[in-house]
Parts: structure tokens; C-alpha cells; sequence
């Protein structure tokens, strides 16, 4: 893991951030204290795999948008 002061990391957040890309991970410190961690981003899912979750989800009863109109009609203002 690299460190680097808040002061380094803003004279050097390109290169700090070709790292991040590289895998590695930026400790930033604040007068010696941890305050944030860069790591990279993780893959993620592929559009494909979240349309076929959609498509494989399975939903019962009434829409929820019914329900909430529904329910304001119950309350008095």
C-alpha cells in the first residue's frame, strides 16, 4: 500500500491514481492519521447479467406504485 500526506497526493494525484490503476491501493494521511483509502474499482456486473436477473425476478401482488397512492388516500392532512 502507498501512503501519502494530503499534500503529496495533491501534487502527485496523477501518479497516485496511474497506481490505483496498477492495482495498487493510496493510503492518504492527515498529520500522520489515516483518513481515506483509493483502491480500485471492482469489475462490476455486465449490463447482460443484470437484464437477465430482471428477467429471471419474479414479482407478486399489486404494483407498488398502487400501493402507495393507496396509502395517501388514508391519511388525512
Amino acid at each position: 500500500m502507498i501512503r501519502a500526506s494530503v499534500r503529496e497526493a495533491k501534487a502527485r494525484f496523477s501518479y497516485l491514481l496511474d497506481m490505483v490503476e496498477k492495482g495498487e491501493e493510496v493510503l492518504i494521511l492527515r498529520r500522520g492519521k489515516p483518513v481515506a483509502v483509493i483502491k480500485p474499482v471492482g469489475e462490476g456486473v455486465p449490463l447482460s447479467s443484470m437484464k437477465a436477473l430482471r428477467e429471471s425476478v419474479s414479482v407478486e401482488g399489486e404494483p407498488v406504485s398502487q400501493t402507495v397512492v393507496g396509502m395517501r388516500g388514508e391519511y388525512r392532512y
